[in-house]
């Protein structure tokens, strides 16, 4: 059975001394037995998309078994648009927002058109929902919207069947 962790990160992490280096994360994928990860880089959390993302890119280039989960920041809101473009046009399909980290709501128009961006492209949108209720909330602000493009994903539950190649 191959394993597929669908929640890791690398770098620098500010609030604790825990190491989450690369290294250190494909040490403990080997050491688990997890045959893929779905990984960004830390650095794209907080105001770097652009940096963390290029960061997620080679690290997933260096390292086979990482999947390539990109970030983007609505605070940001040009520079996001831009970035996820760029993303789309490599080929990357997997992207993760962080409203609580990053200080915004999901009620917002820099939302909504994050969502219509990655519409029609196989994307795949995850969330951290680390609130009660923000998955529904989530739900229910896109209920009028076609879910299937994007996918939307929690760090909590999963909605989209597993494929063999997320990347693409």
């Amino acid at each position: 059975m191959r394993i597929v962790d669908c929640s890791t990160h690398f770098g620098q992490r500010v609030s604790n001394s825990l190491d989450v280096s690369l290294p250190t994360l494909v040490g403990e994928l080997a050491r688990h037995n997890i045959g893929a990860a779905w990984a960004y880089s830390l650095r794209g959390v907080v105001r770097l998309g652009h940096q963390g993302n290029d960061e997620t890119l080679a690290a997933a280039a260096q390292q086979g078994q990482l999947i390539p989960v990109l970030t983007v920041d609505p605070r940001q809101y040009l520079d996001c648009r831009e970035e996820i473009a760029r993303c789309l046009s490599a080929g990357i399909r997997l992207f993760r927002l962080f409203p609580r980290e990053q200080g915004w709501s999901i009620n917002s128009e820099p939302f909504e058109q994050i969502v219509s961006q990655l519409r029609g492209h196989g994307a795949v949108l995850i969330l951290s929902t680390g609130e009660w209720g923000t998955a529904s909330a989530v739900g229910r602000h896109t209920a009028d919207q076609d879910l299937r493009s994007p996918p939307l994903a929690s760090t909590a539950r999963a909605y989209q069947p597993p494929r063999d190649d997320w990347s693409r």
